[in-house]
C-alpha cells in the first residue's frame, strides 16, 4: 500500500466515469532481508513494522493482488473452458471446487476476467478483420474442399464474409433444395447481422402484415385477396421485394403448402431449431474472429448429433406398432428414428 495516487488523478474533472478507489495509504511497513551466502541463511537487513492502516484479515489474505497467481496450469484450464463457452463465473466455480474452496483457488474472477480479455487482445492483435480473414484462408488451405469470399466497403472496411467448409459443401450437393438462411438472426458485437433478410422490409408494419401470410390458414383465393390489398397498402414505395416473394410463393406460403407434406416441418421451424442450438456458442460480445471460431465449434457439435443419430437409426430396428406393418416397415426404413415417430402418429 506504499506510495500514492498522483495529485493530477483528483484533480481531473472532465472525467467521465467515476473515480476509482482508492487502495494505497503510502504506508512505509516494509521488510527486507538478503541472502547470507557464507552462513546460507537469509537475514533481516531492515525491518520497519508501523501500519497506518488496519491489516487485512487472516480469512481475506487470499484476496490480496500478492497472494494470487494464475498459473500456467490455471490458464491453460480456463482456456480450454472458456472456448467452449464457458461461462467465467462458471469457471471460477470449478477452480475453487477443484481447489477446495475459494481461499485456496489462488486467482478471483476478476483474474480471469483480466486474463480472458489480454488474451483476446493478442488474438486480434493485427485488426479483427485481418486476424478473422487470415484464420478463415488459414482453414482454407487444409480443407481442399472448403472455400472463402469476403468483400470490403468503400472505406476499406469488411463489408460482408462468407465461408463454408468441405462437410457443409457436400451437404448442400444433397439437401441444397432445403438451405435456409435465418431472416432475424442476433447480431454482433458490431452491430452486424449473421444474415439479416429483414432489413429489405424497413416498414414495421409490412413485416407484421408480411408473417399472416406465411402462417395464417387461407386458401388459394383467400391469400390472393389478403396479398391484392397488402399491394395497395404498402405499393407506394419501391415494390420489387414484394413482387419477388409473390413469384416464389408457393415455396413459403401455407396457403400453397397446405396440401404437401412435411413431416410437422414448416418453413422457419428448422431456422428457429439451429438457431436454439447456436445461441449457446455465440454471443453479441464476441470480435468477428470469436463468432467464426465459435460457430464453427457449434457446427462441429452438430456434425456429431447427426452422426450419433444417424448410428442409432442403422443399428436398430422399430417395433411395429399400427397394425399396417407393410406401410410402416416402408417409413422405418425410409426415414430416421425420429422422422419415423412423427410418421408413425400419421399412419
Amino acid at each position: 500500500m506504499a506510495g500514492l495516487r498522483k495529485k493530477k488523478y483528483y484533480d481531473n474533472v472532465s472525467l467521465k466515469r467515476e473515480q476509482r478507489v482508492e487502495t494505497r495509504t503510502n504506508c512505509q511497513a516494509k521488510l527486507c532481508l538478503y541472502f547470507d551466502k557464507s552462513a546460507t541463511i537469509w537475514r533481516v537487513m531492515n525491518l520497519f513494522d508501523e501500519d497506518n492502516h488496519d491489516l487485512v484479515p487472516q480469512y481475506m489474505v487470499h484476496l490480496i493482488p500478492n497472494h494470487r497467481q494464475l498459473t500456467d496450469a490455471n490458464k491453460a484450464q480456463a482456456d480450454i473452458m472458456h472456448m467452449y463457452s464457458v461461462k467465467t463465473s462458471q469457471i471460477m466455480w470449478f477452480m475453487a471446487g477443484q481447489a477446495g474452496g475459494y481461499a485456496r483457488a489462488g486467482v478471483t474472477k476478476k483474474d480471469l476476467d483480466n486474463h480472458f480479455d489480454k488474451s483476446r487482445r493478442l488474438g486480434i492483435l493485427g485488426g479483427d478483420a485481418n486476424a478473422t480473414i487470415s484464420y478463415i484462408f488459414g482453414k482454407a488451405d487444409v480443407d481442399l474442399m472448403a472455400m472463402s469470399r469476403y468483400n470490403s466497403t468503400p472505406k476499406d472496411r469488411l463489408g460482408s464474409l462468407f465461408w463454408a467448409d468441405g462437410i457443409c459443401r457436400a451437404y448442400y450437393q444433397y439437401f441444397g433444395d432445403v438451405l435456409a438462411f435465418d431472416a432475424t438472426y442476433k447480431k454482433n458485437k458490431y452491430k452486424k447481422p449473421l444474415k439479416n433478410a429483414t432489413l429489405r422490409i424497413k416498414d414495421p408494419s409490412l413485416c407484421e402484415s408480411f408473417k399472416k401470410f406465411i402462417y395464417t390458414k387461407w386458401d388459394v383465393d383467400e391469400f390472393e385477396e389478403e396479398w391484392s390489398k397488402l399491394v395497395e397498402e404498402f405499393g407506394g414505395s419501391d415494390t420489387s421485394w414484394i413482387d419477388k416473394q409473390y413469384e416464389n410463393k408457393e415455396s413459403w406460403a401455407r396457403a400453397f403448402l397446405r396440401d404437401k407434406f412435411y413431416v410437422g416441418f414448416r418453413t422457419t421451424l428448422r431456422c428457429e431449431g439451429i438457431n436454439n442450438f447456436i445461441k449457446r456458442f455465440v454471443h453479441s460480445r464476441h470480435s468477428i474472429l470469436e463468432l467464426v471460431e465459435n460457430l464453427e465449434r457449434a457446427l462441429r457439435d452438430y456434425h456429431n448429433n447427426e452422426m450419433v443419430a444417424q448410428f442409432k437409426t442403422i443399428n436398430s430396428d422399430h417395433v411395429l406398432t399400427t397394425g399396417l406393418q407393410s406401410l410402416e416397415l416402408c417409413v422405418a426404413n425410409i426415414y430416421t428414428r425420429e422422422i419415423f415417430k412423427l410418421v408413425r402418429k400419421k399412419i
